[in-house]
């Protein structure tokens, strides 16, 4: 079987961070196999017995998560896909593979050393309702599939928090496809929300003036029409446990202090607060896609300007002289 974990890792070592896909056809194939031998011996395999074999590629990752993704197609027919993650934490690093091919979807972990797997019968998608059988998903399977897909997308899944797992089985299978579509783009667009209500924060990629995105981590916050966030840079990026920009100890974790107009404020606020856990995760989802369509050269400009002002002593104790947004040259 296809070491699907020296895949992943290869994917992630040898393709770069993009925006859209890589496709790679036969001949690229080859010659991206000659440039990069770490990869080989994977490609080889996952290729093997295709005709006309070609490849998609696509790679993301922000702060201590990365996750690249993969199709395999023969001419235009789908083979197999699939993505492979890792998640760095105190205790080690997690990896996680979801593969689907040929009728099944396969899912394994690593971590401590101990790999853990899972095959199960792919639902078949069809315009008529299929005849009840003992492969059938139950409601709680799908639950459970659902936390090992979107744990590191929305914050706060995890088998320890039983009162989010509660929640999230108490949505009807409706619902649970919505928060299913929503976690996925926010994937694509590198952006992880909090389920807790108290938690303000999101986690998203933004462009700044060195021509790089940087992982930040935003608490926003409103004032009558418009929008203020305290904004954390890369590794100043203050841990979970903060809640609110309130938490946070601006002589350990520097940020700087952003504002712009944004579109009905009032109701994202009310929103934000819901007692319902898929219209608050929506509104998140909703916030971060306005401040990413709002976020423009002049505003990066602005907040480039501001970090390196407010942050000015902090990072000269750090010895470092020049804000890391500031292109060297």
């Amino acid at each position: 079987m296809l070491d699907y974990f020296k895949l992943g890792q290869g994917i992630i070592n040898n393709f770069p961070t993009t925006e859209g896909t890589i496709s790679l056809g036969e001949k690229g194939i080859q010659s991206f196999q000659k440039k990069n031998p770490e990869l080989k011996e994977s490609l080889d395999e996952l290729t093997k017995d295709v005709t006309n074999p070609s490849i998609e590629i696509a790679q993301k990752a922000q702060g201590n998560y990365s996750i690249a993704y993969f199709k395999l197609k023969s001419g235009n027919k789908l083979l197999k896909q699939g993505a492979y993650s890792t998640t760095k934490s105190p205790d080690g690093v997690v990896e996680k593979v979801h593969v689907e091919a040929d009728g099944l979807v396969t899912t394994m972990s690593k971590e401590n050393g101990k790999t853990k797997m899972r095959v199960i019968e792919k639902p078949e998608t069809s315009s008529t309702p299929p005849k009840p059988s003992s492969t059938e998903l139950t409601h709680e399977e799908i639950v459970d599939s659902f936390f090992k897909r979107q744990s590191d997308v929305i914050k706060g899944l995890d088998k320890k928090n039983h009162w989010v797992h509660q929640a999230i089985s108490n949505m009807s299978p409706k619902e649970l496809e919505e928060l299913g579509n929503l976690a996925n783009d926010a994937a694509k667009k590198g952006i992880k929300i909090p389920f807790d209500k108290e938690y303000e924060y999101i986690e998203m990629l933004l462009p700044m003036t060195d021509g790089r995105k940087h992982a930040v981590k935003i608490f926003p916050g409103f004032y009558r029409d418009k929008l203020n966030m305290r904004i954390y840079l890369d590794k100043d990026i203050p841990d979970d446990k903060y809640k609110t920009y309130r938490d946070v100890d601006p002589k350990h974790h520097p940020g700087a202090l952003h504002s712009f107009e944004i579109i009905c404020p009032e109701e994202l606020k009310k929103d934000l607060q819901s007692d319902n856990a898929l219209e608050r995760l929506k509104a998140r989802k909703k916030l971060a896609d306005k401040i990413n369509y709002m976020w423009d050269e002049s505003e990066a400009k602005y907040f480039v300007d501001t970090y390196e002002k407010e942050t000015h002593y902090y990072l000269w104790q750090k010895g470092i002289h020049q804000s890391p947004l500031k292109p060297s040259y």
